[in-house]
């Protein structure tokens, strides 16, 4: 098959058409060597635009006919084609790349264009849009792309560049008296009736007209006949009155354009001659004729969010060619939090300056469309989205969808706080109340910020005293990781840092060693992590010991092992150490060895040192 496939490609390209192509590019290599070889007068860019424009245009209608002689499934539907944006720089050397770009996009976007994508069914009209558009400072953009709609198709091919831009929208819809319920389907088969519902419609106003209504009742009215498809995602229109309803377009799971009007879904359209009704799922009691500040300033839920948004802030809310979505928190949320908390908010000092940023998303999003992105400071917003209820890092939405001509804005029960807003006083409280009274007694000096703090999950067998709580922290945030080798806590304490090696048996099975679950400081396994305010928290299993010690001082200093470090002394073990910093050593006590084997490993320098060696192993092993 893909033989003859290929078989068709060369026939195809012998084509007048093909033929047309070849001589597109001919012309453009000819800019640089004349037929001798030698070289040739520069083109200019004009020309060289021209040039390329046209090859873009013939080698798109030929891929496309070259796809409407395959057979294809109907079913099948173009997918989307991203938008791809150059430097803005004028000169010729970035003209090429964009126009090139287009001649891939027309090859890469073959079921996009324009003539492959018709619709070949009954009663199925053309519509063709062009329009110019205005210059865009920042660079070369294009987008090709075709959106599906229930009772239409409709396909999008704009480009615009520093000096203007072209659009050129087509659209396949029912002609006038018919209308389907799968245009992709069945074509334009059904005869058009004037449904009741159409009494809706003002007759005493001029020409046509467009009606929003629910069950029966005209929200609002727009001038003309306006199909969902004539509309676009984040579009604002505006009423007879000056109301103005916000237009939210997106794919569902089937692959059809779902539009909303103020974040209430369109369930119906019915069209007769004095115009046309959507009906909406829900009343409308929303108005977008504001911005997003107005909705805030106007509601005496949000005082004290309103007096948390700094400048810059209600600039952004107010700007009417911004969208934005925004958590708000009503007054009753902000009360119930912690005095210290509250404190820190209102004054806009320590870790919760981000607060009101954490919670601000870009563009603007309807409920049903929420779910987890990034929002405005950078930080990733948890969003989990159900049937039943929606909520942000845990609070709940309580009331949705307030939209405004620049956004929307919900309503959340509680002020979610992410962490590393925690104070680290009451973090540490909460989990170690006996190092938490200690620590806070210790003067401000001997706490240089930010810290590291070790939490002992059960330190019942520890007596802990300032030194110990000491002995608990380190200067700075100290980041766990198998590269790092050793930490210095404010106890003085030098501890090493290690990884439990992997299980033999682990990697018999899997072919590959896996990774530590966890680190390991000293011989105390850290369990987990957490970031707070001006802290980083490591949950250890118990305490850590204090080590300012060598391991030959620490025998020599324990008189549990003195025949032990008398061997160790009498032998060459330091020297055969000097090139290995870290060891492990397993010491056997005094009433491990009987006086006979003691006194003949003394008389012995060669049996002393195989037996102090058999003891000592490289590396950190708990």
């Amino acid at each position: 098959m893909k033989f003859l496939l290929f078989l068709f490609v060369i026939f195809y390209f012998k084509s007048s058409n093909a033929g047309k192509v070849g001589e597109a590019f001919e012309s453009l290599a000819g800019m640089a060597l004349n037929d001798d070889g030698s070289e040739s007068k520069q083109m200019s860019s004009e020309e060289f635009s021209e040039k390329m424009h046209t090859l873009t245009d013939l080698t798109s209608n030929l891929f496309a006919k070259m796809m409407q002689l395959v057979p294809h499934s109907e079913n099948v539907h173009p997918p989307e084609i991203e938008v791809k944006t150059y430097s803005s720089d004028d000169g010729a050397g970035h003209k090429a790349p964009s126009l090139v770009s287009s001649i891939v996009d027309s090859i890469g976007g073959i079921p996009f264009n324009m003539n492959a994508a018709d619709i070949h069914g009954e009663h199925v009209c053309v519509r063709e849009i062009n329009r110019a558009l205005p210059p865009d400072a920042e660079g070369v953009s294009t987008l090709k792309k075709c959106f599906r709609y229930t009772n239409a198709r409709k396909c999008v091919n704009r480009r615009i560049t520093p000096a203007g831009g072209r659009e050129t929208i087509r659209l396949y819809e029912c002609c006038q008296g018919y209308t389907t319920k799968d245009i992709m389907e069945d074509g334009c088969r059904l005869e058009r009736s004037n449904d009741s519902t159409l009494s809706l419609l003002n007759s005493d106003s001029e020409g046509q007209v467009t009606a929003i209504s629910y069950q029966n009742t005209v929200f609002y009215t727009l001038p003309g006949i306006q199909h969902i498809f004539d509309w676009e995602d984040g579009q604002n229109l505006t009423t007879k009155t000056g109301d103005t309803i916000y237009v939210s377009q997106l794919p569902t799971s089937n692959g059809l354009i779902e539009t909303r009007l103020n974040c209430v879904p369109v369930v119906n359209s019915i069209e007769g001659t004095g115009g046309i009704v959507h009906e909406v799922s829900d009343p409308m009691i929303h108005s977008a004729h504001r911005n997003l500040m107005d909705i805030i300033s106007r509601d005496s839920r949000f005082t004290i969010y309103k007096s948390l948004l700094d400048e810059s802030l209600q600039d952004a809310l107010s700007d009417s060619s911004k969208l934005f979505t925004i958590f708000a928190f009503t007054n009753e949320a902000f009360e119930v939090l912690s005095k210290d908390i509250k404190s820190q908010i209102m004054s806009k000092e320590g870790c919760v300056t981000d607060l009101i940023k954490g919670l601000i998303l870009r563009g603007g999003h309807c409920s049903r469309e929420l779910h987890t992105q990034r929002a405005i400071d950078g930080n990733q917003l948890a969003i989990t989205n159900s049937m039943t209820k929606i909520t942000v890092m845990g609070s709940k939405i309580v009331d949705k969808d307030f939209v405004a001509e620049n956004g929307v804005l919900h309503v959340i029960d509680e002020i979610p706080l992410r962490e590393e807003f925690l104070s680290w006083k009451n973090t540490l409280r909460l989990y170690n109340e006996d190092l938490f009274e200690i620590v806070d007694k210790l003067p401000e000096a001997r706490l240089p910020m930010p810290l590291t703090i070790f939490i002992p999950e059960n330190n019942s067998t520890v007596e802990m005293t300032p030194e110990m709580a000491l002995n608990q922290i380190a200067p700075g945030y100290v980041h766990l990781s198998s590269s790092r080798n050793k930490i210095t806590t404010l106890g003085n304490s030098s501890l090493f840092i290690s990884s439990p090696p992997s299980s033999p048996f682990s990697f018999r099975m899997s072919g590959t060693l896996l990774p530590a679950d966890s680190l390991r400081i000293g011989c105390v396994t850290v369990r987990r992590s957490q970031q707070v305010c001006n802290a980083l928290m490591h949950f250890t299993e118990t305490a850590f010991h204090f080590t300012t010690e060598t391991i030959e001082q620490y025998l020599s200093q324990n008189p549990e092992f003195s025949k032990f470090y008398n061997l160790w002394a009498e032998s060459t073990i330091s020297e055969r150490l000097a090139n290995h910093p870290a060891i492990t050593v397993f010491a056997p006590t005094n009433d491990a060895f009987s006086n006979n084997f003691y006194r003949r490993l003394q008389s012995d320098p060669q049996a002393l040192d195989i037996f102090v060696g058999r003891h000592v192993v490289t590396g950190k092993y708990a």
